[in-house]
């Protein structure tokens, strides 16, 4: 969450995305990577 929270992408973050990829932080990061490029 904090990651997100990091990267500015709190709002898309927030979706279950966030939930999925709660696990790991690494993890987390590449999924907001993908969302930013996106």
């Amino acid at each position: 969450m904090l990651s997100v929270g990091r990267l500015g992408t709190k709002q898309e973050g927030r979706n279950s995305k966030i939930k999925k990829s709660s696990k790991p932080e690494k993890n987390v990061e590449k999924v907001t990577n993908a969302l930013f490029v996106h």
